[in-house]
């Protein structure tokens, strides 16, 4: 019984070594410019080894980002989501929290990456919580645009938030979503309250 957990603590070990020098690469240049070859070089494997775990250098990108965008969306299970939507800075709080607790991952993935699809995964997250939290909202005949508007909602304060992270919004965090509340509140309102003649 004690040759499967060899095995299993040489898989893991193999594995980290592969996710580490993918992340170390990740610091040193753009994710598309990572191949097979630089991350087996870094981890000290062979490039058959990389490719009995990933088909790919972009495979170990994706596991790594789920693997982000699932520690983070785990947190929101069960939330308002249309609190959320109206004020934001709950939701952006609780993410920047979550990366905080991961520098590993949401630094190289997140912070350091501009082409990162991280807060694009977790806005597809919460749009699709979001949905049908909005859907009971609204009036019988808007509720076909729930997912349009969970989408519109979702994405734009991803994208604000990426700008943010990123460096490119001078103001606090506080600031930016009690702007996005002001605009994401109202829109909410309107979409409630509109019914189509």
């Amino acid at each position: 019984m004690s040759t499967p957990r060899k095995t299993d603590s040489r898989v893991q070990r193999t594995k980290a070594a592969i996710r580490g020098a993918y992340l170390s690469l990740l610091g040193q240049k753009n994710a598309d410019m990572i191949t097979v070859t630089d991350v087996a070089s870094a981890a000290d494997v062979d490039r058959k080894t990389v490719y009995n775990y990933y088909d790919g250098s972009g495979a170990i990108l994706d596991e790594l980002e789920n693997e982000l965008v699932s520690s983070v969306s785990t947190m929101f299970r069960g939330s308002d989501f249309i609190r959320f939507a109206r004020d934001p800075f709950g939701l952006l709080d609780a993410v920047t929290r979550a990366f905080d607790s991961h520098p590993d991952l949401s630094d190289p993935l997140v912070k350091n990456n501009k082409n990162s699809h991280v807060l694009s995964k977790l806005a597809e997250k919460f749009s699709a919580q979001l949905t049908p939290a909005l859907k009971a909202q609204l009036q019988p005949q808007m509720q076909k645009y729930a997912r349009l508007y969970a989408d519109f909602l979702s994405n734009g304060i991803c994208s604000v938030y990426r700008d943010w992270i990123l460096g490119g919004m001078q103001q606090s965090l506080e600031e930016i979503a009690g702007q996005l509340h002001v605009m994401t509140d109202s829109f909410i309102n309107t979409i409630e309250r509109k019914v189509v003649s």
